[in-house]
């Protein structure tokens, strides 16, 4: 091999070298950009709707919360019952005698008493579901701190995935505006309600019923 020969050889071989370490191929490093890159390694997402859907201690006290609403139109639907009887009461009598001025000022009182009673039900039912839904919300934030501290999260998003009926806008809106819209391998949400469900249960509501 005569001395160009050789300069031409060692050419290619200097330009080969170069392309190997450059940024893009093979085995190479990746370009520094000056932009942070992303560590997934302390983040994790929660189904909290899955959580209120599936927390048994929960579900248990919201039904018993709508037993209590049935117990009460029951015993709305037997006031409506005596307000119905006066009304034919008060039918059967002339206008302008004393028994139908009687029976129409207990039809007054009666009606008025049903309205106000519906009002402060449904009044206790808004506080009571509220207060069901707060003291829940709070102990499944208690439960994720304490997850979170053990596992080095330091983010904890919250995602929902219910079922999209495709011809209901609402249902469609809530899909597209989801907060998280990919991930893997970073939901919680079964371990969160593993030990949310392995509490003891509780003997009832800590809310008073539905007065009468």
């Amino acid at each position: 091999m005569n001395g160009r020969t050789a300069s031409l050889v060692g050419f290619v071989l200097l330009l080969g070298s170069a392309w190997l370490a450059s940024p893009g191929s093979d085995g190479a490093p990746a370009p520094d950009t000056g932009l942070p890159t992303a560590d997934l390694s302390g983040l994790a997402v929660l189904d909290v709707g899955r959580v209120f859907r599936e927390y048994g201690r929960f579900n248990q006290q919201l039904a018993g919360i709508r037993e209590e609403i049935e117990e009460a139109q029951q015993r709305l639907a037997l006031r409506q019952v005596e307000i119905e009887a006066t009304q034919r009461e008060l039918q059967g009598h002339p206008p302008g005698t004393a028994a139908y001025e009687r029976a129409q000022r207990l039809l007054l009182r009666l009606q008025n008493e049903l309205q106000s009673l519906a009002r402060e039900l449904q009044q206790e039912v808004a506080q009571q579901e509220a207060a069901l839904f707060s003291r829940t919300y709070r102990q499944v934030l208690a439960h994720v701190r304490d997850y979170a501290q053990r596992h080095a999260l330091r983010l904890v998003l919250r995602t929902h995935e219910p079922p999209v009926n495709t011809e209901d806008r609402a249902s469609v809106m809530g899909w597209v505006n989801r907060e998280v819209i990919f991930q893997q391998g970073l939901d919680i949400t079964d371990a969160i309600l593993a030990e949310l469900n392995a509490e003891p249960s509780a003997a009832g509501s800590a809310d008073g019923g539905l007065r009468s």
